[in-house]
């Protein structure tokens, strides 16, 4: 879900098909979900600006760098539920297979008792992300490696299957921090000392994870759209 839009600001938002300009809907129960859902998406929006200064000082670049590629940005939090395993999962089946993340940076919170979560250093090992109370897991995402002109990669990562005989559910929720919609797509000269501004096929970040998105449906989501 992202955060809740008008119907001007949602019209705003260009006319390709992507999540955030779709209305949330809320459920009833539990009560207080919304507002509970809210507060949780404000406190990673400000943590992750925090996190964007840093990356620009790391860059060596002026602390506020990306502050006016995010002050309308389209981030959005998910919810994954890994059902319990009752049956032995198919010889290299995954509770999630290996991919990157498309925006900026994702901010991961997990149950503290359920392992699973792996990242690829180098070329083919995994290495296993350890569960820390009250801690989050930050990877860095196909944008942040897009800007910096591969110089910072994405994290690559897995879910793996729990033990042989551990039939417990997986819960985590991963916030991703999204720039806005119109932000444009090219290296960072500074950067990349390269001067280069070429874009990668498209002029924006929105229409660029759009595609990213409508990849992942079967279907073109334009089909639910039109059937509305």
């Amino acid at each position: 879900m992202t955060g809740d839009l008008s119907d001007q600001e949602r019209a705003r938002l260009g006319d390709y098909w992507a999540s955030w300009k779709l209305a949330n809907v809320w459920p009833q129960f539990p009560v207080n979900f919304e507002q509970t859902w809210h507060e949780y998406m404000a406190a990673l929006t400000h943590l992750s600006a925090d996190l964007m200064r840093l990356f620009a000082l790391a860059l060596e670049l002026d602390e506020r760098f990306f502050d006016d590629t995010f002050d309308c940005h389209v981030s959005s939090i998910a919810v994954n539920y890994y059902y319990p395993q009752q049956r032995t999962p198919l010889p290299g089946q995954l509770r999630r297979g290996e991919h990157t993340d498309w925006g900026s940076l994702t901010i991961l919170y997990q149950d503290s008792d359920r392992g699973g979560l792996q990242v690829r250093q180098g070329a083919s090992q995994w290495c296993d992300v350890p569960t820390i109370p009250g801690g989050f897991v930050v990877n860095i995402g196909d944008l942040m490696a897009l800007w910096t002109a591969g110089r910072w990669a994405s994290t690559m990562h897995r879910v793996v299957n729990p033990p042989p005989g551990d039939t417990s559910a997986r819960l985590s929720i991963p916030f991703f921090y999204l720039p806005n919609h119109d932000a444009v797509l090219h290296p960072i000269a500074a950067v990349t000392d390269s001067g280069s501004s070429d874009s990668i096929g498209v002029s924006t970040a929105g229409q660029w994870i759009s595609r990213k998105m409508q990849k992942t449906f079967a279907a073109d989501p334009q089909d639910y759209a039109d059937a509305d």
